[in-house]
């Protein structure tokens, strides 16, 4: 993700915040088939990297791609909604770091596996269940 996973400090969460200007410019463009099927691409092309580039363990600081994944599985709801907004933004974003970073609710075990899959997998999960509580979120307070 344009070299964010070279920063010194919390690559993770400075991709996170990139990747909201990213999702909304696709949010404008009224794709949300293009951001489902990208986020496939990208989930397949970063397995085949993974797997024949990084030696175990295959987690590294430096890959950020899927902070991207998880959020762009967190503010789909966003584009269902059509409720696209800085502030729902950030809602999203706090809960997807909250998840990704706490690793609950099967999310550790899956980081564990320590697989090109799983270094993917279990930002995704953290993705869908912060996904979820912004949906909720959405119910509520739209």
């Amino acid at each position: 993700m344009l070299g964010i996973g070279r920063l010194p400090f919390s690559p993770g969460t400075f991709a996170s915040i990139v990747s909201v200007p990213i999702l909304f410019f696709i949010y404008l463009l009224h794709q949300e088939l293009f951001l489902v099927l990208l986020s496939i691409f990208l989930y397949l092309l970063s397995i085949y990297f993974i797997r024949h580039t990084v030696e175990k363990p295959f987690d590294r600081n430096w890959i950020v791609i899927d902070e991207y994944l998880g959020m762009s599985v967190t503010l789909l709801p966003l584009f269902m909604f059509r409720s696209f907004s800085l502030s729902n933004a950030i809602v999203g974003l706090i809960l997807f770091r909250f998840f990704d970073i706490s690793k609950p609710l099967f999310v550790r075990s899956i980081d564990k596996l320590d697989t090109p899959s799983s270094v993917i997998l279990d930002d995704l999960l953290a993705g869908f269940y912060s996904g979820l509580l912004l949906y909720i979120y959405l119910i509520i307070f739209k």
